[in-house]
């Protein structure tokens, strides 16, 4: 399989982090006043249907060598709080300390 390109995985319509200006400074604070908030930072739809697709297929294929829990936790194991639960619906993708990582909630 061929390397993917950055603009194939990222969406960098939405976040133009490639480019110098405001647009990408405007993230950049958001995303920094995200984690002075909550610790946590949501980015919705950062990565393409692409990348998304191709990482799932990753995970698929070394799934089997995965450690399988059945409880239901949060990445930090720690207790949910409500709120970042209600903005992540439907998936998202949150940045918190040292990790980056793709959470959906299932109804």
């Amino acid at each position: 399989m061929l390397p993917e390109q950055t603009t194939d995985l990222i969406n960098l319509a939405r976040y133009p982090i490639h480019q110098n200006g405001a647009a990408r400074d405007q993230i950049i604070a958001d995303v920094q006043q995200q984690l002075a908030d909550t610790g946590c930072a949501i980015l919705k739809k950062f990565l393409t249907p692409k990348a998304i697709e191709r990482i799932t297929h990753e995970a698929d294929n070394v799934s089997a060598f995965a450690h399988k829990s059945y409880n239901r936790t949060n990445a930090y194991f720690s207790a949910d709080d409500p709120a970042l639960i209600s903005m992540i619906h439907g998936g998202g993708f949150l940045i918190g300390p040292m990790r980056l990582f793709r959470q959906t909630i299932l109804t």
